[in-house]
């Protein structure tokens, strides 16, 4: 009872998001596409100097926004394998914030489609919490086939999890409920010496 239910609270969540991405792309997508517009016609009403901080203002505004769509769309894995769609957002997200991405190893596996999203969302989740609360400058990704498992870790230097107000927040319980929905291990942990590292273990088989 308790799966079906957190089943059904993961579509509920999936399908808001799918709401929300139409909702930002027609609304404040296309009204930033309408503000560019007036700014070039009017660009020789303006002050030269007016018109570049407006026409800057604008671009940094459409690149946070296509960022922000890009965390809150759902993906399409085509192979059953989320491996290249979490190595490409965690180079977008790191190159934004400026922190060094650093990919281990990169396997394919075949899993379901449902299995390959969820474990795409579960390692976006990792990638965000180490991203805005870490304080780390270097996250280490490794993405591992084994006979039996598909393992995900996420590792950051960091000032770790253990005992900050992010260590039981909304992001983590997600990940541990989506985790539970694919028959999955999720480990979240201190690292030995800085840090902190989250470690997901994927069955091939239910």
């Amino acid at each position: 009872s308790l799966l079906k239910l957190s089943n059904r609270l993961v579509s509920i969540r999936e399908k808001e998001r799918a709401r929300l991405t139409r909702d930002i792309h027609d609304g404040v997508g296309q009204g930033l596409s309408t503000l560019k517009l007036l700014i070039n016609l009017n660009a020789k009403k303006l002050e030269p100097e007016l018109s570049e901080m407006l026409k800057s203002e604008v671009a940094n505004t459409s690149t946070t926004l296509k960022s922000v769509i890009r965390n809150l769309k759902p993906i399409e894995v085509a192979s059953g394998s989320p491996t290249q769609s979490i190595v490409s957002l965690a180079q977008h997200n790191c190159d934004l914030a400026k922190i060094t991405l650093i990919v281990k190893q990169q396997d394919y596996v075949q899993l379901s489609q449902e299995h390959a999203y969820q474990v795409y969302r579960i390692a976006q989740e990792a990638l965000n919490n180490a991203i805005k609360h870490s304080e780390a400058d270097t996250i280490t990704l490794t993405l591992e086939a084994t006979l039996k498992h598909f393992i995900v870790t996420i590792y950051d230097n960091g000032k770790g999890v253990i005992d900050t107000p992010h260590h039981e927040s909304y992001g983590m319980s997600s990940m541990k409920e989506r985790s539970m929905i694919i028959g999955a291990t999720l480990s979240i942990q201190d690292h030995i010496s800085r840090g902190t590292v989250i470690r997901l273990e994927v069955p091939y088989h239910d």
